[in-house]
C-alpha cells in the first residue's frame, strides 16, 4: 500500500480543521480519521502549506462504512436494479421496514445486509408483504435479517 498523508491536529481543534479541509477539497473521504490521546489524524489527498505537521503513514484504514444503501450495493446490483430500489424505508427503534419491488425479490437478503451495514443500530430488517389491514391498520411483514 502506498504512503498516505495525514494532517496531525490537536483534538480540541479537530472539527475546525476537518471542516476547513473538507471545504478546500483536501480531506480524503475514502480513508478513516484516526486519533490517539492528544491528536487527531485527518487523511489528506495532497500536501499544502500549513504550520501543522503532515505525516506519512504506510497503513491506513480504508474500510469506511458505506454512507448509503446504494453505496453498499454498488457492485452487487446493476445500475438498473439500483435505480428501481426504493430509497425510503421506516426505522422503528432497531427494526427497519423496507418496501422491496418484485423485480428485486431475489436480492432481498443483499438489500437487508446493506441496510444493516449503513445503519449499525438496526438489529432486524423486515420487508412489507401486505398493505394496511383491519381496524388497527396492521401490516404483515417478513423478517429478512
Amino acid at each position: 500500500m502506498p504512503n498516505s498523508l495525514f494532517l496531525r491536529v490537536p483534538k480540541k481543534e479537530g472539527e475546525k480543521y476537518r471542516r476547513e479541509l473538507s471545504d478546500e477539497g483536501v480531506l480524503r473521504k475514502d480513508a478513516k480519521i484516526t486519533s490517539d490521546l492528544s491528536f487527531i489524524y485527518l487523511p489528506i489527498s495532497r500536501k499544502f502549506k500549513t504550520n501543522l505537521k503532515i505525516l506519512k503513514r504506510l497503513s491506513i484504514p480504508l474500510s469506511k462504512k458505506p454512507r448509503s444503501i446504494e453505496d453498499a450495493l454498488k457492485g452487487k446490483l446493476s445500475q438498473s436494479q439500483l435505480a428501481s430500489l426504493t430509497k425510503s424505508f421506516d426505522i422503528i427503534g432497531d427494526i427497519a421496514i423496507l418496501e422491496i419491488p418484485a423485480s428485486l425479490q431475489k436480492h432481498e437478503l443483499k438489500i437487508a445486509k446493506a441496510v444493516s451495514a449503513v445503519h449499525p443500530n438496526v438489529k432486524c430488517v423486515c420487508k412489507k408483504t401486505s398493505g394496511m389491514q383491519g381496524k388497527f391498520r396492521i401490516r404483515k411483514v417478513k423478517v429478512l435479517l
